[in-house]
């Protein structure tokens, strides 16, 4: 049996599936379309040397996604390693898509944490404080709603038309009840 590092075993895989994305504008990175190419593998990792022994092999899949048509220092590659199915191009792009959203799922917990205040909870029962966050849960998505209507005026638009900015009064963005509450 021969043993192939992960990266020079992906190269040698066929591509599964190519598709396209927005990179989003962000700091000095410009928007842009990037075409990745999936490919997918099934590996056993063999476990580093420990003392008192190495530890059995782990079997894994692998979803590699790599940008093509860039050579640039920010061009995307991603190998994510699961025990999700990737018999299918579908599979994959499930697998990739978890991973693409990572950084909404990072900023709904920073709304549920800082702007909800989920974690300033000072109640004594269980059940209390399981309902109270269920219930922050769902104004930390009111909050990211309302951040990215001032964060994106291209592409939300209040009902007459009018672009939000930062400078938006809070009662044409959300309703008076809305707005209220948070006092």
């Amino acid at each position: 049996m021969s043993t192939l590092r992960l990266f020079d075993s992906l190269a040698q895989t066929e591509v599964l599936g190519k598709y396209t994305i927005v990179v989003p504008q962000k700091g000095g990175r410009k928007k842009r379309k990037a075409t990745l190419q999936v490919k997918r593998k099934k590996m056993t990792i063999q476990a580093p040397q420990r003392p008192g022994g190495r530890p059995e092999p782990v079997t894994m899949n692998i979803v590699s996604a790599e940008e093509i048509g860039n050579d640039s220092e920010d061009r995307l590659h991603w190998v994510l390693l699961t025990t999700e199915d990737i018999e299918t191009f579908e599979d994959c792009r499930s697998i990739i898509r978890f991973h693409e959203l990572r950084w909404r799922i990072e900023e709904f917990h920073k709304a549920w944490k800082s702007g909800a205040g989920v974690e300033r909870l000072r109640l004594q029962s269980p059940d209390n404080i399981e309902r109270l966050a269920v219930i922050l849960m769902f104004v930390a998505v009111r909050l990211m709603q309302i951040r990215e209507a001032l964060m994106l005026p291209n592409d939300r638009q209040h009902k007459d038309r009018k672009l939000w900015s930062e400078k938006t009064l809070a009662n044409e963005v959300v309703s008076d009840d809305e707005w209220q509450v948070s006092g």
